[in-house]
């Protein structure tokens, strides 16, 4: 995936990488279950969502917010 990252001299975005995966899932709380994911996180589901992120990214695909089935 080509580096992408957004930047207005102050904060900067960039696209969730596969070495995010274990932060991601250590920063899951009840306010993102219920307003982003819809049910509890595993590791795995974690890492699946991000390679689907970038499978997207690079296809300039229809990106959901959510993964078919969550995060889970």
């Amino acid at each position: 995936m080509r580096a992408v990252k957004l930047s207005d001299g102050i904060v900067t975005l960039s696209p969730l990488r596969p070495d995010d995966a274990e932060t991601h899932f250590a920063g899951e709380d009840e306010e993102l279950v219920r307003w982003l994911s819809g049910g509890r996180s595993t590791r795995e589901g974690v890492d699946a969502y991000l390679r689907h992120c970038q499978e997207q990214w690079e296809a300039s695909g229809p990106l959901r917010l959510r993964h078919p089935g969550g995060h889970r």
